[in-house]
């Protein structure tokens, strides 16, 4: 697989370090992105937030007084770093933000728990151990204790994210392992009832797993081992998605707002490029050290605030990494997806450094039939390429592997 090199400073949350010029502190970045379009006003607002979260998160004084007014009631925690996180916009490496990123984790941990739960610890000390701090704080959190919603997939996403900025591979994989926690709190509960939450709360515990076999892969190839299990592997997970994406299809059916409807099965449809992609690289391809990886994107890249009549669109649904044998991320490109032949592109809608895919000619049906149809085939160890869904999806991603920016199938 081939990737343009890198033309732009704008890359993912996890390679910053591509960017030698992607420097100052995380809540700089809005000025900055004006500055570079040659906007000299729009972002004061927005940046003023961006500060005032990141106070908030690191003061316990100033969760008693901000932002709320004599007029106006103190919002919950939960929400306030919520908020935030959506602000900080969706190229910002966060380079000097993983302490928040974990103390804001921490937070809503602290006001998500249920009434029978024990308090989580305040996360308190200089900056230099603050992850550190956060990971025996959650070691003392009983995850099932907490409330199992939107605010438990957002405290699993801020450690998640703070897992890609980590450097030490360690502690990488403990956030991973923290994050995963609270997705699998999510999606495992039976009271969930299906629907975003839980359906994210599956594709964000499926990207740390995935992420897992690949380093396992890599891993074998250096000790020259055997890799069909891991064949095995990706295609149990494979089916697990297929299964969650067919729970949700049910969950569609049963809503009345056609809108709605239709929001949900684009995000069906951007899980089915996922899927896709993933059954090319572990199933149908041989498995190689470094082989590309997918990740979705975090509500800070695809549901990003943006200032007011900035030129483009910076939201993105997905992360393309290709891997050296090494485990280094050597380029990210960020993707998005467009499903359904009722979704046009705009032309030069997207930032520049966004590829561009779209998908169409996939019915909710013939969906569902490719679903089930994958599933079985997996379950037979039958791991030859078809001709169906799946292949026309992986043939509307080809053009990015073969490095042309925007793809208008």
């Amino acid at each position: 697989m081939y990737y343009p090199t890198i033309t732009t400073s704008k890359t993912p949350l996890e390679a910053g370090e591509l960017c030698p010029d992607a420097a100052g502190s995380y809540v700089d970045y809005w000025p900055a992105q004006l500055e570079a379009v040659g906007q000299s006003a729009g972002s004061e607002a927005l940046t003023r937030q961006i500060v005032q979260g990141s106070h908030y998160i690191r003061s316990e004084e100033a969760a008693v007084r901000f932002p709320g007014t004599a007029m106006a009631p103190i919002p919950e925690p939960r929400k306030i770093i919520g908020a935030w996180d959506k602000k900080v916009g969706s190229f910002n490496h966060m380079r000097d933000g993983a302490e928040d990123l974990v103390r804001g984790s921490a937070l809503v941990l602290r006001s998500n728990r249920t009434e029978s739960a024990n308090e989580t610890p305040v996360i308190s000390g200089n900056p230099h151990g603050i992850v550190d701090a956060y990971l025996d704080v959650f070691n003392q959190v009983d995850v099932s204790q907490q409330e199992p919603g939107s605010y438990l997939l957002l405290a699993g996403q801020l450690a998640h994210k703070a897992a890609w900025i980590e450097q030490d591979r360690d502690k990488r994989a403990q956030l991973m392992d923290a994050a995963k926690s609270c997705y699998d709190r999510v999606h495992d509960d039976p009271d969930v009832k299906w629907g975003l939450v839980k359906l994210e709360a599956a594709e964000y515990g499926a990207d740390i797993r995935f992420h897992e076999l690949s380093n396992r892969i890599r891993q074998a190839r250096r000790n020259h081992e055997d890799l069909e299990t891991f064949r095995d592997d990706a295609a149990t997970l494979l089916a697990e998605q297929l299964s969650d994406l067919m729970h949700m299809q049910d969950a569609i059916e049963d809503i009345g707002d056609e809108r709605q409807k239709k929001g949900m099965v684009g995000h069906l449809g951007e899980l089915l490029v996922i899927i896709s992609f993933r059954d090319e690289v572990y199933i149908r391809s041989p498995l190689k050290g470094n082989h590309c990886e997918i990740r979705t994107a975090f509500p800070s890249e695809d549901q990003t605030v943006q200032p007011p009549n900035f030129p483009k669109n910076q939201r993105f649904d997905a992360v393309i990494d290709k891997i050296d044998s090494s485990g280094k991320i050597i380029q990210a490109t960020p993707v998005q997806l467009k499903f359904g032949d009722n979704n046009p592109v705009k032309p030069d809608e997207y930032d520049e450094a966004i590829a561009v895919v779209k998908v169409s000619g996939v019915s909710r049906q013939r969906l569902r039939n490719a679903s089930a149809s994958v599933i079985r085939q997996y379950q037979r160890g039958d791991y030859r390429r078809g001709d169906g869904v799946l292949s026309e999806v992986q043939s509307a991603l080809n053009p990015i592997l073969v490095g042309k920016k925007n793809n208008r199938v």
